[in-house]
């Protein structure tokens, strides 16, 4: 008797520290993903900005093409370390 309330007690213990650490790992994976979001959002503000001064005719195109092209690239790759860390991929529709 004692000793199957001992294993039943290891056991629970065991069980709350793997949901424990489950939800701990999952609650840091989501603050990555938050960060990734905000280092997209913030390269496609830096793109906006370069389309603005090309449109108001502040710079030439020839000017940010190379800029925005690499902005681009870095944004697809937070977006990409978005999902990896847990968002789910949005499809075309």
């Amino acid at each position: 008797m004692k000793l199957g309330l001992i294993v039943l007690t290891a056991l629970v213990f065991a069980l709350t520290t793997l949901i424990t650490l489950g939800l701990k790992h999952s609650g840091e994976n989501g603050i990555k993903a938050e960060n990734h979001l905000q280092a997209s959002t913030s390269e496609m503000q830096v793109q906006d900005g370069l389309e603005w001064r090309v449109i108001s005719g502040r710079v030439q195109l020839q000017a940010v093409c190379q800029a925005i092209a690499a902005s681009r690239v870095r944004a697809g790759k937070h977006l990409a370390g978005a999902v990896s860390n847990g968002l789910p991929p949005q499809h075309d529709r």
